[in-house]
């Protein structure tokens, strides 16, 4: 088309818009307007020329076959229609209050939306993301993800010098014979690790993370516990399911299957989307599946977008979690290698928070804890359970969402600056864990304490504990089978048991009584008291097993060194030295308990025996 007859189009559509939007139409557009609208300075050359005529690109929302006259193009997103406009400034407020508008807001520009998602995981913000810049991208992290097909040939994943295997840089196994490709699957994987240097739109949450893929189980396939053991067989440890059934919220063979797995394979985390309509189903509804809901994309991150609300029928909480997942740009494998679309759902949510569980995964197996920078001496593997509970630890509250926590929002939207310390954060990170059935496990009337000192009033504090439960009987009203205990003692003696939060102020209460139901426990204090505190685990009831946790405490904290032994009596603890054996010699004297290391009661040779047998043991 000549350019001179594209013009014309243009402003005819402008001119027809800006006459159909007055003729008549209410004025009430109140709660559905941005009040951003004319603020923005244009970037692009195209933004540019509409500011020099008086003209703003608008983002119209709306509800489906309900779109403005004057849209210069319209693109589907399932329950929502999105349509571009170009108007005056003025006539944003005539639009918003047209019917079946839900939002209207000034076209953001040039910030990718996919690259945005990115940043808000990491820091709650579209600022530069501190993670990018100290190289945690989730390199080093296999993700499994079950999905529709995946476009391998995408830019966002296509590796022109390796097949799919250990040596190509993204697909690391395609599980099914190749059989097309599809938008859902290839979106939903350009979000999670997505990387391409030709277009920033393909820049996912976790770039540097690869993917072992499957399609989503079908019911005469295999089922869905043998493909997640599968993806876990090729190096996975973190699984993505941006799907459910939507016509069961039973705790039936699928949420089921999730338990059994998380039990088994604890080193795992699996993210299931919850359901986009009003109530829970399953999986989303298993008790160690992290369930994620959806906001909206920058800058409205802050603001709820979809997702089914809990508690899921036998009332636990549910979703843990939420992530930007409206409008959000992601690759397209349709008409060309390098495409993109925006899509929203909690389909879109979910990878966002995988993909901060895999740059969070890295953090601990590179050895960026506990000095904020990476030492391989202080690698370790860290537990599913371990990663949601920092990924709880980190979230922000929703500021549109009335309540934390609450029955949509769940902990609230991932962050990860909230939990994982890098170099200059303002505050400190103290974690511990134990796996399933091993040693440190938990058994009934079992205990674990951890002390440590306040050292910043002005930094909040947030203690998560979580684990990954034994699976309960198949359509069990009840499903719980383990269940551990939360609480902190403070320095002047209060104590606070897991998740008795008051909702309106999101800050712990003292007094009720433990909780039976959920498996994510937390206790926040926004403003806690200078001095020396205790986290107490109890094993209150394990039915099976014993029961591994991971336990994550953010704040302005410090850690209090532990005596290494029983030859350890002074300060500097976890260091032998004569002044133990002077502190020793004038416990053993004064008849002291300290001095008592065979602990029967009687001073004497024997204490000394053992005494001198820790101190040439020496600390570890």
């Amino acid at each position: 088309m000549p350019k001179k007859t594209a013009a014309c189009c243009l402003f005819a559509a402008i001119a027809a818009g800006v006459v159909a939007a007055s003729a008549g139409e209410s004025t009430d557009s109140a709660g559905r307007l941005d009040p951003g609208i004319g603020s923005r300075r244009p970037v692009s050359a195209r933004a540019v020329g509409l500011a020099d005529r008086g003209l703003i690109a608008l983002h119209v929302y709306t509800r489906p076959g309900t779109r403005p006259a004057n849209a210069i193009s319209v693109y589907p997103l399932g329950d929502t229609d999105l349509s571009l406009v170009i108007t005056t400034p003025d006539q944003a407020k005539i639009i918003a209050a047209r019917p079946g508008v839900l939002w209207v807001e000034q076209a953001p520009e040039p910030t990718p939306r996919n690259d945005t998602v990115r940043l808000i995981a990491q820091t709650g913000t579209i600022n530069p993301g501190p993670f990018d810049a100290a190289g945690l991208d989730g390199a080093g992290q296999i993700v499994g993800v079950l999905d529709t097909r995946l476009d391998w040939d995408h830019c966002a994943f296509d590796d022109p010098d390796h097949p799919i295997g250990p040596l190509h840089r993204k697909i690391l196994a395609y599980n099914v014979p190749f059989a097309g490709v599809d938008a859902h699957g290839t979106h939903v994987c350009g979000i999670l690790a997505g990387d391409s240097t030709m277009n920033t739109n393909l820049r996912g949450t976790a770039t540097g993370a690869r993917i072992v893929y499957n399609t989503i189980p079908a019911f005469d396939e295999s089922p869905l516990l043998q493909r997640l053991e599968l993806h876990a067989s090729q190096g996975a440890t973190i699984h993505n399911n941006s799907w459910g059934d939507d016509q069961s919220s039973t705790y039936g063979g699928l949420a089921r299957a999730v338990d059994s797995f998380c039990w088994q394979h604890d080193e795992n985390l699996v993210v299931f989307a919850v359901s986009n309509g009003s109530t829970l189903k399953t999986p989303e509804n298993a008790k160690n599946a992290l369930a994620v809901a959806a906001t909206q994309d920058s800058p409205m991150q802050s603001k709820f977008c979809l997702g089914a609300a809990g508690p899921t029928a036998d009332g636990r909480r549910k979703p843990d979690l939420v992530a930007p997942g409206c409008s959000v740009f992601s690759a397209y494998p349709f008409g060309g290698t390098c495409n993109t679309v925006f899509n929203s759902g909690t389909s879109m949510s979910a990878p966002v928070i995988s993909g901060a569980a895999a740059i969070a995964r890295q953090y601990f197996v590179d050895g960026w804890y506990p000095t904020g920078s990476p030492d391989p001496a202080d690698a370790f593997t860290p537990s599913g359970a371990l990663l949601k509970a920092v990924l709880v630890a980190g979230a922000a509250d929703l500021t549109d969402e009335p309540g934390w926590p609450s029955d949509r929002e769940g902990w609230g939207r991932v962050m990860l600056t909230g939990s994982l310390p890098l170099p200059g954060s303002g505050f400190s990170l103290i974690v511990d864990q134990a796996f399933n059935n091993t040693a440190d496990a938990l058994e009934t009337g079992d205990a674990r304490l951890i002390r440590f000192e306040v050292v910043d009033e002005a930094e909040p504090m947030r203690i998560v504990l979580a684990w990954h439960d034994a699976p309960g009987d198949f359509g069990a009203a009840d499903p719980v089978v383990n269940d551990l205990d939360l609480s902190l003692e403070t320095p002047g003696g209060a104590v606070y048991l897991g998740n008795h939060i008051d909702m309106l102020t999101g800050e712990s209460t003292t007094g009720g009584t433990p909780d039976t139901r959920n498996n994510v426990e937390v206790v926040a204090l926004p403003t806690p008291d200078a001095g020396v505190y205790t986290v107490r685990i109890d094993g209150a009831m394990i039915s099976t097993g014993a029961q591994g946790f991971g336990l994550v405490i953010t704040g302005g904290i410090a850690t209090i060194p532990e005596p290494c032994g029983p030859a350890d009596l002074t300060d500097p603890l976890g260091v032998l030295d004569l002044a133990d054996v002077t502190a020793f010699v004038q416990a053993f004297a004064a008849q002291a308990p300290e001095a008592d290391i065979v602990a029967d009661g009687v001073f004497d040779l024997a204490d000394i025996a053992a005494f001198v047998q820790a101190f040439a043991a020496g600390c570890p």
